[in-house]
Parts: structure tokens; C-alpha cells; sequence
């Protein structure tokens, strides 16, 4: 009888450890692509809906609350979702309810100053993810133009999959304080955008023009930017079927006077093992802290050792 009781609580605790080692929380484009919108024109927070959150079941509530940076609740607002719509992931459909202000009223919610604030993330009243973040505004034409940053600005990541797309290195770029870096007639920079993945500094494949679009900058925006490399083929023969470490990397170019320019504005080491990537246990691993880990189960987040500070300044 005594066999027995160990038993139960041994199977018990194990089930228990099962379930907080569950992925719970938004992705990072969820955050700053529909949770952090804001009015560019005067800082209204207006969440949206059509965003993923992993672990959420039915009947849970979603919540997100916003807190100033000496703790105040500033705003909040719970969704409606679809429990593992994917997977483990449900799919958010829309906001449900908002405070101070019903998000219907639209002329009157709330209005976010330039400062430090915290996002909160709840399923019921659990707690289950967090991030802090700064609002800034950036003045010019007469406007204003209010955006947010945090720490996904540093950070880049790859991936690779079949489909249209074979690889992808991605980021989060904001604009660079500092003066003189967009064109005094222009509030944007544009560049050519390239791309290559390199085995011990050798390019084992180069950007053949997969998912190619320019790399845009523009002030008063936090920009999610991917740089599609290769097709799957490619990647596949050259890359998944190979055991080892690569490092994949994104480039933005222009040409003056016929002389090209170019600087690295991603880069990602990453390793490959029995056809799949190995996760970086520093920011998505089992060790990391639940409510600050980022979500993902088919790229590799790293901190981004390269940024815009690296092109210099426009001379008008």
C-alpha cells in the first residue's frame, strides 16, 4: 500500500511539472504587431485581434494589462479567441472589453505618453507572460508620430520550412537616435536588401531572390522585416541534410556614383542537427523563465550583434 501511495504522488508530480513547462503567451509579432498598436497621431492604444497566444484554453480569460512605470494600472482589455485554433495555439479573434474606456468608444481611449511602461499578459489569473516597453514620439511635419519599442529591437531570428519561402532571417528594427540619419526631405530610408548563409565564412548558399523585397526604414516606426534567402530546395540539399553550424546573415545595400555600399544588418548563428534547428536555450529554452521566454518551436532567437548605427547618416 505504501509502493502504491508513492507512486501516485510520483506520477502526480511529474504531470505537475508537465504542465508549467507548457508554453503560455503571446509570440513576439503577436505583441508588436496587434497588442501594442498605436495611433501614430496621438498615442491612442487600439489592440487589435488576429493574433496567436500559446497555452490558452477554453474558458480561461485573455487579458492584458498595462502598467505605468512605478506599477499603475494604466490600461487594460480582455479578448475573444478560439482555443488551439493550431496546435497549442489559440487564435485571437478580437478585443472583448477595454478600461478606463469601452473600445468602442474610439475618441476616447486611452492615450499613451512618452515614457516606460509594462505589458501583462493573463490567462484567468495566471500571469503568464511579461515584457517591458518605452513610448516615444518623434515630431516632425507639425505631427506627432507616437511608436513603441522594447526589447525585440535587439533581437533577430531564422528560420527554415518548406513552402514558398525555403529560409528567412527576420528583426525588429526602430529608427536610430541619431541626427542626420533619415534625409532632411524624407522621412524614410530605403535600401537594396540581400541575404547569404555561411559555413565556417564560406557562403554555402547566397540570395537567389526568394521573397525579395527592399529594406525600408521609416522614423516613428518599429519595423518586423524578413529577408527571405532561399527556396526549400536549396536549403534542404545544402543545409537541413547537413549536421553543423551556419550562420545566416541580411544585408542592406545602395549604389552612389556606381560605388556600391553595404553593411550587415542581421545576423544569426545558428545549428542544425538530424535535419532541424537547435532551439537557443538562453531565450526560448525550458530554463528560461516562463514569462519572459519567447515562444517559438521552429526558429532561433538570438541577440542581434549587428543595427542600423552601422550605416551612417545621410550628407543632403
Amino acid at each position: 500500500m505504501k509502493l502504491f501511495s508513492v507512486v501516485i504522488v510520483f506520477v502526480v508530480m511529474i504531470a505537475g511539472l508537465e504542465a508549467n513547462a507548457r508554453d503560455k503567451g503571446p509570440t513576439l509579432k503577436s505583441v508588436t504587431d496587434k497588442i501594442l498598436n498605436i495611433v501614430q497621431e496621438d498615442g491612442r492604444w487600439y489592440p487589435g485581434g488576429d493574433w496567436w497566444a500559446a497555452g490558452l484554453d477554453t474558458g480561461k480569460e485573455l487579458k492584458v494589462v498595462i502598467k505605468t512605470s512605478k506599477g499603475k494600472k494604466y490600461a487594460w482589455a480582455t479578448f475573444e479567441f478560439r482555443a488551439k485554433a493550431s496546435g497549442d495555439f489559440a487564435k485571437i479573434t478580437g478585443v472583448k472589453k477595454m478600461w478606463p474606456v469601452d473600445y468602442r468608444n474610439y475618441s476616447k481611449l486611452k492615450k499613451f505618453k512618452v515614457g516606460k511602461y509594462t505589458l501583462d499578459v493573463y490567462f484567468g489569473t495566471e500571469k503568464v507572460w511579461t515584457t517591458d516597453f518605452n513610448v516615444k514620439n518623434d515630431k516632425f511635419d507639425g505631427k506627432n508620430h507616437f511608436y513603441a519599442v522594447g526589447r525585440w529591437t535587439k533581437l533577430a531570428y531564422f528560420s527554415f520550412s518548406k513552402g514558398s519561402t525555403g529560409s528567412r532571417i527576420c528583426g525588429w528594427f526602430s529608427p536610430p537616435d541619431v541626427k542626420g540619419w533619415f534625409p532632411s526631405k524624407k522621412n524614410f530610408r530605403g535600401f537594396d536588401f540581400t541575404g547569404d548563409i555561411k559555413k565556417d565564412g564560406k557562403i554555402i548558399v547566397s540570395d537567389s531572390g526568394s521573397a525579395n523585397r527592399p529594406f525600408q526604414i521609416d522614423r516613428a516606426r518599429t519595423a518586423h522585416i524578413c529577408k527571405g534567402i532561399s527556396y526549400w530546395r536549396e536549403i534542404r540539399e545544402k543545409i537541413a541534410s547537413k549536421d553543423g553550424q551556419y550562420t545566416a546573415n541580411a544585408y542592406a545595400s545602395y549604389s552612389i556614383n556606381g560605388k556600391s555600399k553595404i553593411w550587415t544588418v542581421m545576423s544569426v548563428n545558428f545549428t542544425v542537427k538530424a535535419g532541424k534547428l537547435v532551439m537557443n536555450e538562453k531565450l526560448t529554452g525550458k530554463k528560461v523563465s516562463s514569462r519572459t521566454r519567447i515562444i517559438t518551436s521552429d526558429a532561433v532567437y538570438v541577440e542581434n550583434k549587428k543595427s542600423l548605427k552601422s550605416i551612417p547618416p545621410v550628407n543632403d
